[in-house]
């Protein structure tokens, strides 16, 4: 009868240390110093593209896990070359990728994207606020856009997957699939993102993941 409390005791405390649920931090990163390849004689770090991670729909996985983010352009009818855009992921592991990297004197993030007749250049990234859309876009003004940051993830005290994308302190973005643009670059479909917020929700067909830096 002892043995049997002592079994039921210790089997009892393996099932509570099972149960409790993974410490999960999120730590703003200050600057650009401590991104993977980080350059002291020019203040960049990168470049480097951005990667779906952990991308599920409910608690299964999902097909475009660790596709990489590309770019679409918007351009109104009055306008005159591309000056906004949006960045998006690619429909295909293939697709052209976008590069970004973080300005370390202007503290920000940056996307090697069309401009003006179509060349590339630099340009800031931020995060639209707009409940509605909260997607990830440049030639933003300063009061229509929120920053975009960078965060270590930690995983009971540990590193976790590296440094992931948001604001705010939230990383976790919606991804739904939005067929083809004409104003997208190669005219190909393509999947929209927007970052989550207190009151998202997430509707039939899109899927959650996180963002996260790839300097492979």
């Amino acid at each position: 009868m002892i043995l049997s409390s002592v079994f039921l005791t210790a089997l009892l405390v393996a099932i509570g240390v099972q149960a409790q649920p993974r410490s999960i931090t999120n730590i703003p990163i200050d600057g650009c110093s401590a991104l993977p390849r980080w350059n002291n004689e020019t203040n960049i770090a990168g470049p480097w593209t951005f990667q779906l991670a952990g991308c599920r729909y409910g608690t299964a996985s999902c097909s475009i896990e660790g596709y990489t983010a590309s770019c679409e352009v918007k351009r109104s009818a009055e306008e005159k070359g591309i000056n906004r855009g949006t960045i998006i992921i690619g429909d295909s592991l293939y697709t052209a990728k976008t590069m970004f990297r973080c300005n370390g004197a202007l503290r920000t993030l940056e996307a090697y994207v069309p401009s003006g007749a179509g060349a590339l250049d630099w340009h800031a990234i931020g995060i639209r606020r707009d409940p509605r859309t909260g997607e990830m876009e440049w030639g933003l003004g300063s009061k229509e856009a929120e920053r975009v940051e960078v965060y270590q993830r930690y995983e009971r005290g540990e590193p976790g997957e590296g440094f992931l994308l948001g604001s705010q302190g939230r990383t976790n973005w919606i991804v739904r699939h939005s067929g083809s643009s004409l104003n997208s670059l190669d005219h190909q479909p393509f999947w929209s993102l927007r970052l989550m917020g207190s009151d998202t929700k997430r509707r039939a067909g899109e899927y959650e993941t996180r963002i996260r830096i790839n300097s492979d």
